[in-house]
């Protein structure tokens, strides 16, 4: 292969990871940005296929430094850019060696594999959860999106690398079968996706909600002053009052949005203004003292407290003055129940998993501006997986409402905007991720296995003839 189309390759692959990521993805890039790194490979010795793989993924990744520069060390920037692009280099190390030995169904089944294999691994150890997961980008792609009620995001990443591999097979190679088994594969998603999308079209249980938030009001956080607290009330009052008038019997608010060191007082407020209005009020409280709390208080329309809830899930390093929570809130609503998280919370399926059987999740969050639609797409993500409405309110990010199938009930960008007020939103949908959980990730590490198993110890008979002959 020449030096030339090398590069061509390489920027290709760079550009089409470098927007197909990050925190405004182009979803159908994504597909792309594999398939020149697999085609390298193929052609390409093992030291050059694992710093192809690793270079394009940095490269791509580079629209992320901006974003968390100002919050990690260089060190962990550095692994954040690196690990991935080794795994990325691994996997494509492993499709050459299937593809050079002509396992050509294979090769597309290991690459997909060991990504995501590395994505659940990562998810159950990283104090980010599946921040990252390639899964997130597919968001805007509704019907490839529904893979989440069946296996979490993880299944959407597997079909997208899987599909784009094979792709790369095919220009290869123009083998039909591989063609088939993941055309099919593909198609079958498609299908399923599609046909859950029309079958859950129309019904509603009611209920309306609403989501409100005012970035203004940031110039108040972290004053226990009543005058302050007073002066935040005063902004979002309005707010809470046109949601009220719209139909709203539920308004959510963001996270930290009112400071305080006496937590009665700021809930006998947030007490007058659910009575006031008559709508079940979600706050979210920033409580000060020896060690502070990161409150979610619900309050319902005749004035009683019945829920406060502790973000479970604290940003390394920004919280480390907070007491984390270790307990779910599920509030009783008419026939139903609701769920409750903070913002970050999101980032971990298994936490939100334990709300299975809720028919809303109620999200104070606090974005940073920047990154407000990737945790929008995020939280969306995790109402697929469950099957219920996620309503999230975040400070300097998105206030939007979502259904059971990632669908954009409501939503308005940066928190100087009006209320949002869905219309009716839909009952809960049973989940087979929501009944199984995170069987997906053991059944991608034991693909793996046996995949490298079939690869390494029984070659092919072909391949086996070539070796007794050398």
């Amino acid at each position: 292969m020449t030096t030339r189309r090398v590069a061509v390759l390489f920027v290709l692959a760079a550009v089409s990871f470098y927007f197909g990521t990050g925190l405004h993805p182009a979803w159908p890039l994504l597909w792309v940005a594999p398939i020149p790194v697999l085609w390298h490979a193929a052609h390409a010795r093992p030291r050059a296929t694992l710093l192809f793989a690793l270079g394009a993924w940095v490269a791509g990744q580079l629209n992320l430094v901006s974003y968390v520069l100002p919050v990690l060390p260089i060190p962990m920037v550095v692994l954040l850019l690196v690990v991935p692009g080794l795994v990325l280099g691994a996997a494509a190390l492993l499709y050459r060696a299937a593809y050079r030995r002509q396992r050509y169904l294979l090769a597309p089944l290991l690459f997909g594999a060991t990504w995501c294999t590395f994505e659940w691994v990562l998810g159950l150890l990283s104090p980010h959860g599946s921040f990252g997961s390639l899964g997130y980008t597919q968001v805007g792609l509704l019907p490839i999106a529904q893979l989440a009620s069946l296996a979490s995001v993880i299944a959407i990443s597997f079909v997208v690398l899987a599909s784009a591999a094979a792709a790369a097979v095919m220009l290869g190679t123009r083998s039909p079968t591989v063609g088939i088994v993941y055309g099919s594969m593909l198609a079958a998603a498609l299908l399923f996706g599609t046909s859950r999308l029309a079958t859950h079209s129309h019904a509603t249980s009611g209920q309306r909600v609403a989501a409100v938030a005012n970035d203004d009001a940031v110039r108040y956080f972290g004053s226990p002053r009543a005058a302050d607290m007073e002066s935040a009330i005063a902004m979002y009052e309005p707010r809470i009052a046109e949601a009220a008038a719209r139909g709203a019997s539920i308004v959510v608010m963001p996270e930290k949005v009112f400071t305080t060191a006496d937590l009665r007082t700021a809930e006998a407020r947030l007490s007058q203004l659910a009575r006031r209005h008559a709508v079940t009020l979600v706050a979210g409280v920033n409580v000060l003292g020896p060690k502070a709390r990161n409150l979610a208080v619900v309050v319902t329309r005749t004035g009683v407290v019945v829920s406060r809830y502790d973000k479970r899930r604290l940003i390394p390093g920004l919280e480390a003055e907070y007491e984390s929570g270790d307990a779910t809130a599920v509030i009783p609503f008419g026939n139903d129940t609701m769920g409750l998280a903070i913002c970050k919370d999101l980032d971990f399926p298994a936490d939100i998993r334990r709300y299975a059987g809720v028919f809303m999740l109620l999200v104070p969050a606090w974005d940073f501006t920047v990154d407000g639609d990737l945790h929008a797409q995020m939280a969306v993500m995790r109402g697929i997986e469950n099957g219920f409405t996620v309503v999230r309110a975040a400070m300097r990010g998105n206030v939007s409402v979502s259904d059971p199938f990632g669908r954009t009930i409501s939503k308005a960008t940066n928190g100087r905007s009006p209320a949002v007020v869905s219309e009716p939103v839909g009952p809960r949908v049973r989940t087979l991720y929501s009944v199984a959980g995170g069987y997906f990730g053991w059944l991608m590490s034991t693909v793996l296995v046996v995949s490298l198993i079939a690869l390494f110890v029984h070659p092919t008979p072909r391949l086996h003839a070539r070796l007794q002959e050398a």
